[in-house]
């Protein structure tokens, strides 16, 4: 390893330094928790830059950390008959308490010198971000885009693809996004609890007070246009994912998109790396029809020809809004005028 560039680590805006002998993974897919798949680091594996986290004196020469986890995720901590945290257990030197499947509370680290507790909860916070990386989102942070002109334009933009290439591959009526529900995706989040969606709601009046306001008391109001369709693959013939382009001609709403992004990234709230913000308005989309269809046939559409839809839309308008919302929403969800719950929304005229 280059001393002088090693290799970091970021767990919960804490930041470890790897060494060359610590065991590291790019493969993307994991085994389920039931099979024995972890294989704990070393405790000298690990050169700790932060040792912030709380620790305090316990029952004679003994230390002890305690640190609350969604009670979902014991499971991945324990592992297979107990297999993981045994691992962990044996490799720090440390005694570990988890809460029963099921109960709410707090994990305790207990052991005979900090760096031993440090190293036990650093390997718990591997196994958490690993598993939270590999669930769904619940919440997204959005623009609702389900304005009056918008809706009636895709609405006839919906019943012109159903009238006209319905014999394409693919097309049927459940792949369309449902109208009310139309949306631009900031960042998607996984809120597990109460506790993670207040710091979620936190995270957001943050934002708003720290970069939204004052980004948009510089920028002015912002435009959103939306015109051209676009695959997000490249083989229009295999699409899976159809959505509107999205123009704001000062560039003022990407950078704004992103730096929010940035702000939930860096609070810890979301998780997902990116270079910058995908600004798209999804129209149609194959997960859609297994969400939605009751139809055994229509479960088996893996994907849909866009072939003629974008050599005939390649440049339709859908219409434009101006910034005026941004909604912390919980996915699967819909109100009586059929967006999405909002677990909180910030109104940003006259904000």
């Amino acid at each position: 390893m280059d001393i002088s560039n090693p290799t970091l680590a970021w767990i919960e805006n804490r930041c470890y330094r790897v060494c060359d002998n610590t065991y590291v993974t790019d493969n993307d897919e994991i085994a389920p928790y039931t099979e024995e798949v972890y294989d704990p680091y070393e405790l000298n594996n690990l050169e700790f830059e932060d040792e912030s986290i709380e620790i305090t004196p316990y029952k004679g020469s003994l230390y002890k950390h305690s640190f609350q986890v969604n009670s979902n995720l014991y499971g991945m901590i324990i592992g297979a008959k107990g297999a993981t945290l045994k691992r962990i257990k044996l490799s720090t030197n440390t005694k570990i308490n988890v809460p029963k499947l099921g109960q709410e509370g707090s994990i305790v680290i207990i052991g005979e010198n900090k760096k031993n507790i440090i190293t036990a909860r650093y390997q718990i916070n591997c196994i958490i971000e690993n598993a939270r990386s590999k669930m769904q989102p619940t919440h997204f942070l959005g623009i609702p885009t389900n304005s009056e002109n918008i809706v009636d334009q895709f609405t006839k933009f919906k019943d012109n693809i159903l009238n006209n290439y319905a014999n394409d591959e693919g097309i049927v009526e459940n792949i369309f996004q449902i109208p009310n529900k139309l949306h631009v995706t900031i960042v998607t989040l996984i809120l597990l609890d109460e506790i993670e969606r207040k710091k979620a709601i936190d995270v957001f009046e943050a934002c708003h007070k720290d970069v939204i306001k004052p980004f948009l008391d510089k920028s002015g109001p912002i435009t959103i246009v939306f015109k051209g369709l676009k695959c997000m693959n490249q083989n229009s013939s295999k699409a899976r994912v159809l959505y509107c382009s999205i123009h704001n001609e000062e560039g003022y709403l990407q950078e704004l998109l992103d730096k929010i992004a940035e702000y939930f990234i860096d609070q810890g709230v979301a998780t997902t790396k990116f270079n910058k913000v995908k600004m798209h308005m999804t129209l149609m989309n194959v997960r859609y029809i297994h969400l939605r269809s009751q139809e055994s046939n229509d479960k088996t559409i893996l994907s849909f020809d866009a072939t003629n839809i974008l050599k005939n839309h390649e440049d339709t308008y859908l219409g434009q809004i101006n910034l005026s919302t941004i909604h912390l929403s919980q996915i699967h969800t819909k109100t009586e005028g059929g967006y999405y719950k909002a677990t909180a929304e910030i109104n940003l005229i006259n904000s």
